[in-house]
């Protein structure tokens, strides 16, 4: 697909949406409408329109990524609700670059005080079935101390009664993994639930994966293997074997930094390798096409979901020296500043702020 355009539709019939692709003259494109004509999203092939609800825009997306169109996005900024500022930006850009189309989503948090993830966490849950499809199961791991409390699921999160006692259960962590799945390898089966966690060095490991890595198998000869079938646990264990091999024992933060940054880069030519790894002290992100974060700090804010109707104001259930950042593949705020993270960048985050090279 080529480079995505963009315009503004405020009709409310298909005769409308006809007479728009006649003043853009559309010359081959598709375009996508997002949420108008009674909640559906409108792909426009082959000379007709076809419709879907509009919570399945990521498949009415992939439909004309399958077929090599490129797409025109319209915005209907009158349409029902559930069609947020997320979804539609997410659809331009993904249009623009679809090696960005994302197979998963990643949501992280650190912080330099025990805090519970229960705001980004539900809307990040939104994207499982809602907002966006990444419908094939979830997880999340909380670090407590040494200990760890870790929750699969194979169903959908926004269904999932796991999920919603996640959301109502302020679990409080310094570290926090949490995925979505849309499965690209390996079966919808709970053992193919991320986040994966291995012990090395007496330490919990919690590793989640978006993305797509193509002919990375390498040879596992230590004590990490797979239970499941995913290029995503594969690679984690491949990952803990070669920590084990490059230190006899726990090293220190930038030390594991500069190890994971040499490793990245070996499996960064096998696809897209965007990942959180954490052991309870740090926790590292590898950007390979989209990743997001944003650290929060006095003075707190009030900050508005994209994904949900939801705002929180955090300056009511913080301190002045708490600091926490929180990961994402897209921004789970519409009103604060996201930072992209650049391709093929490995970023650690310790006491809720990114350290500096």
């Amino acid at each position: 697909m080529g480079r995505v355009a963009r315009a503004r539709f405020d009709g409310d019939t298909e005769a409308e949406l006809d007479d728009l692709l006649d003043d853009v003259g559309h010359g081959g494109h598709a375009f996508f409408v997002g949420q108008c004509l009674g909640g559906h999203s409108y792909l426009h092939l082959d000379g007709s329109w076809c419709a879907s609800p509009a919570r399945k825009w990521y498949d009415v997306l992939l439909q004309a990524y399958t077929m090599r169109a490129p797409v025109f996005a319209v915005h209907a900024p009158g349409a029902a609700t559930g069609f947020s500022g997320f979804a539609f930006d997410a659809v331009c850009n993904l249009a623009g670059n679809p090696d960005n189309l994302p197979m998963c989503q990643l949501l992280g948090m650190n912080a330099n005080t025990p805090t519970d993830v229960t705001f980004s966490f539900t809307g990040f849950a939104e994207r499982a079935g809602h907002t966006a499809d990444h419908v094939d199961g979830w997880g999340i791991a909380f670090f407590e101390g040494k200990g760890l409390r870790h929750f699969v699921d194979h169903e959908r999160a926004v269904d999932s009664p796991v999920a919603e006692l996640i959301r109502r259960y302020p679990i409080k962590s310094r570290n926090v993994i949490a995925h979505i799945r849309k499965a690209t390898q390996g079966e919808v089966r709970l053992e193919n639930c991320h986040p994966f966690v291995r012990e090395l060095w007496g330490q919990y490991w919690v590793f989640a994966h978006n993305g797509d890595l193509k002919d990375f198998r390498p040879r596992l000869h230590a004590s990490f293997h797979p239970v499941g079938s995913t290029d995503s646990e594969h690679v984690f264990c491949w990952i803990m074997q070669e920590l084990a091999k490059s230190h006899a024992g726990a090293p220190s933060v930038r030390e594991l930094t500069l190890t994971l940054r040499e490793l990245a880069a070996h499996i960064a030519p096998y696809g897209s390798f965007n990942f959180l790894l954490s052991n309870g002290q740090a926790l590292w992100a590898h950007a390979s096409t989209q990743l997001h974060c944003i650290e929060r700090q006095h003075p707190f804010a009030v900050a508005q979901l994209s994904d949900e109707d939801l705002s929180l104001d955090f300056s009511t259930c913080t301190t002045p020296t708490d600091r926490v950042a929180v990961i994402a593949t897209a921004p789970l705020t519409r009103n604060e500043p996201w930072m992209r993270m650049p391709e093929r960048s490995l970023h650690v985050f310790v006491d809720g702020q990114r350290l500096r090279d």
